[in-house]
C-alpha cells in the first residue's frame, strides 16, 4: 500500500491543481469584499463560489497533464471520496447562510481545513497536517478578535495558508522525498 500511496501522490502532484483552485477562490472572495458591502450578498457569493472549486481544479489538472478520472491504483477511488467530502456539508453551509451569513467565511474555511487532514496520510505529507491546524487556529482567532471583519480576515488567512501549503507540496514533489523519510517517490 505504501508504494501505491506514493505513486498516487506523485501522479496527483500532491493536490497542487486543487490547491490552485482554492487559492483562486479565496482571492476572488477577498476581491469581492471591496465591491460588495452587503454581508448577505457576499455570503451568497461565497456559497455559490464553492460550486466552482471542483471545475476549476479539474481545469488546472488538465493544464498540468493530470487525468483526474484515470485509475492509477487501488487508492485512486479513495482520493475521489476524500475530495468529495465537503460536498456533503452543503446543507450546513446553506443553513448558516440563512441564519448567520457573516459566519459563512469561517465555516467554509474550517470545512476546507478539516478536508485536508486525510490527505496528510494519503500523500504522506506533514504540510497537509500542520497547515490545516494553522488555518483552524487562525480563523478561530479572527472570529474572536475580528468578528466584524470576517469577509476580509478569513480570505487573507486562507490565501496565506494555502500559498504556503502549495509551496510546501511543490517542494516535497521537487525533492522527490516524503518529509521525515528518505524514501524516494520515484521508487
Amino acid at each position: 500500500m505504501e508504494k501505491e500511496r506514493l505513486k498516487l501522490a506523485e501522479y496527483n502532484k500532491k493536490g497542487i491543481p486543487m490547491l490552485l483552485s482554492v487559492i483562486l477562490y479565496w482571492a476572488a472572495m477577498l476581491g469581492m469584499q471591496f465591491y460588495i458591502n452587503h454581508p448577505t450578498t457576499l455570503a451568497l457569493l461565497y456559497l455559490c463560489g464553492t460550486v466552482l472549486l471542483f471545475p476549476a481544479g479539474y481545469l488546472f489538472c488538465r493544464l498540468m497533464g493530470i487525468n483526474m478520472l484515470k485509475r492509477i491504483n487501488s487508492l485512486t477511488s479513495l482520493t475521489g471520496l476524500l475530495a468529495a467530502g465537503p460536498v456533503f456539508t452543503a446543507p450546513i453551509m446553506v443553513y448558516i447562510y440563512i441564519n448567520d451569513p457573516a459566519a459563512l467565511p469561517f465555516t467554509i474555511s474550517t470545512i476546507t481545513a478539516v478536508h485536508f487532514f486525510p490527505f496528510a496520510w494519503l500523500y504522506k505529507s506533514y504540510s497537509y497536517l500542520y497547515i490545516p491546524i494553522a488555518i483552524i487556529l487562525l480563523v478561530s482567532a479572527s472570529l474572536i478578535f475580528l468578528p466584524n471583519h470576517q469577509f476580509a480576515a478569513v480570505p487573507i488567512i486562507m490565501l496565506c495558508c494555502n500559498v504556503i501549503l502549495l509551496a510546501a507540496s511543490a517542494a516535497e514533489l521537487r525533492s522527490g522525498t516524503v518529509p521525515g523519510t528518505t524514501r524516494d517517490l520515484a521508487k
